[in-house]
């Protein structure tokens, strides 16, 4: 079943929603991917660019690595089709330690999906190993 945004709902919204239930719930879930994410979805972090199929393992490897993620949004933008995004991760990761990443994303909208996300991650707090858990597939 598709989710389309009404009147009442902005892209803002739906992506605030994408991120709850994508990232900072438990566990992995193709099928909510593929509910948020069009087919033809390309995302570029920090100059890697991932397709949808390399994006799940994307997410796939983020909820293997992490113990729980939270995203606190702190500011966001819409114009038509395009959300901006000033977002802060925090993760534990499955050994306890803490991970802190700023990112600021551009998202793309098509069909009420994601259809491109273009993404810089800044590591606030974690180890080095951590560094490219923006992109890490």
């Amino acid at each position: 079943m598709q989710r389309e945004t009404s009147e009442h709902h902005s892209k803002k919204e739906l992506l605030q929603t994408i991120f709850k239930e994508v990232f900072a719930s438990p566990g992995y879930d193709e099928e909510i991917i593929h509910r948020y994410f069009h087919p033809q979805y390309m995302q570029t972090v920090d100059g890697k660019t991932l397709d949808l199929a390399q994006f799940c393992h994307h997410i796939q490897v983020q909820k293997q690595a992490a113990r729980t993620i939270s995203i606190e949004f702190k500011a966001l933008a819409e114009d038509g089709d395009l959300v901006l995004s000033h977002h802060v991760a925090k993760g534990e990761m499955q050994d306890g330690r803490a991970v802190e990443l700023q990112i600021l994303a551009e998202f793309r909208f098509r069909e009420c999906k994601i259809v491109a996300c273009n993404e810089l991650t800044h590591m606030l707090s974690g180890t080095q190993e951590d560094r490219d858990l923006g992109s890490r597939y």
